[in-house]
């Protein structure tokens, strides 16, 4: 979705159900959630604080959210809340372990395969190191890359959570600038 080479964004057509880019925070999936479970108060600052979208010249709407606000948030709240700090930032590290266990499986696959490649016998070795292969792949694209969005969805909702939850230490904290 997004033009690394420039600084535009690829605008696609999509229903009004959709109406965010899917960035990091995932403002589109957060917000059927918000609107589907939370109460009327959450999906209020879901909208006003949290999300506070913008219009680009052909009015589609851009979630404000950025990684940079996002992490500035979670850090924020971390201050206030000793409790929130610790969750918050245990979803941030399951999301990293995860992501760090999806870069050791197709690295150890990829040199499992090649070793399957290059190796001349074909006695007992060949085989074992083909299932490897094979079975740490499939461990990798079915068990753990379909949850890995699904963990960080997880982080986002744990930070909205305790930003909601501190909203009004939160709003004095940014208007005071201390």
């Amino acid at each position: 979705m997004v033009n690394w080479i420039g600084k535009n964004w690829f605008k696609l057509k999509r229903p009004a159900l959709w109406p965010y880019r899917e960035d990091a925070p995932y403002p589109g999936l957060m917000m059927a959630r918000v609107s589907r479970e939370l109460p009327q108060t959450a999906r209020e600052f879901y909208k006003t604080a949290w999300l506070a979208e913008k219009r680009d010249e052909d009015d589609v709407r851009f979630a404000r959210m950025s990684l940079f606000r996002f992490n500035l948030l979670k850090n924020l709240v971390a201050t206030l809340d000793d409790r929130a700090a610790h969750e918050m930032f245990e979803a941030e590290m399951r999301s990293r372990l995860a992501a760090q266990m999806c870069y050791a499986l197709f690295f150890s696959a990829l040199i499992t395969g090649i070793a399957w490649k290059i190796t001349p016998t074909e006695d007992y070795v060949k085989p074992v190191l083909g299932w490897a292969a094979i079975g740490e792949l499939v461990v990798l694209f079915l068990g753990l890359l379909p949850n890995l969005r699904l963990l960080r969805i997880a982080e986002v909702e744990t930070v909205f959570t305790y930003c909601f939850a501190n909203r009004t230490m939160l709003r004095q904290l940014i208007q005071s600038g201390k």
